[in-house]
């Protein structure tokens, strides 16, 4: 399971008022409990996150858990991110796994996809990777017009996971045409990974012609990004041996365009 916290999650959400209408009978006369307010979310989310710095993950899941319990999205993600990374019990990742699918039923992009990869791999659940890339190619056709930066960025891991596979040949039969696609589509979001398989595929002509000015432009690009491998670097630098000054120049031109049209839409590194 691969899932990357996002610090939108550091500010809970407003929890439901639910308003109830009748009256007691006599074969019901229990009270209704009243939906969590605003306010203990916010305790509970405090008091985890206070637990958590202070590198008591036990405590800290006990609060997040508690969020969870209350219906809270981001107590439901909290919990499988630390369940995942941080505790270490035979049975942490199934249980991360069920929290991710919680959140996932209700909407939540990061955890649909934490849930599809985690199904591909086999890991907190019973391995199903077609169910896996099924769910992966929902998200991939998931409309990004009105996404969060955040959740586009989800959509193109999905792409890229998909690429990879049709690529590698696994589960599916080898599609390099439509690996190429969906790399030309993560890479535009910002994907490192993408935005370096893409420069492979054009390297070595997998889904398209093979052309060293593409390859560079795209590896440039990945080797930019934060935290990038030494690889990036080495294949951008071995495929500039293959261009003139000129086409040099101009790649370098060609990614310094892309990387600020990736920038407006969210890329930071």
């Amino acid at each position: 399971m691969r899932f990357r916290f996002s610090a939108r999650y550091a500010t809970p959400c407003l929890a439901m008022i639910v308003l109830l209408a009748g009256c007691a009978t006599a074969e019901r006369d229990e009270p209704v409990p009243a939906a969590p307010s605003a306010s203990e979310i916010n305790r509970l989310f405090e008091q985890g996150h206070q637990a958590e710095r202070a590198g008591n993950h036990a405590a800290a899941l006990r609060f997040y858990a508690q969020m969870a319990d209350l219906n809270s999205v981001e107590g439901m993600v909290l919990a499988a991110h630390l369940l995942e990374k941080s505790i270490n019990t035979p049975d942490h990742l199934t249980r991360a796994f069920e929290y991710y699918a919680r959140a996932a039923d209700r909407g939540d992009i990061g955890s649909q996809y934490a849930v599809a990869h985690a199904l591909f791999r086999g890991e907190g659940v019973q391995r199903d990777s077609m169910q896996g890339l099924e769910k992966m190619g929902q998200l991939a056709r998931r409309d990004t017009s009105a996404l969060q930066p955040a959740d586009v960025e989800w959509v193109g891991f999905a792409e890229l996971d998909l690429a990879n596979e049709y690529i590698a040949g696994t589960v599916v039969d080898h599609d390099y045409a439509r690996a190429f696609q969906l790399l030309s589509l993560a890479a535009r979001k910002g994907i490192a990974g993408a935005e370096f398989r893409l420069g492979e595929c054009y390297e070595r002509g997998l889904g398209t012609a093979a052309d060293p000015y593409w390859a560079y432009v795209w590896y440039n690009l990945a080797a930019k990004a934060e935290g990038a491998p030494a690889t990036y670097a080495e294949n951008r630098d071995r495929t500039a041996k293959l261009l003139n000054t000129d086409s040099l120049s101009k790649a370098q031109g060609e990614s310094a365009q892309l990387l600020q049209q990736i920038r407006s839409h969210g890329r930071q590194g």
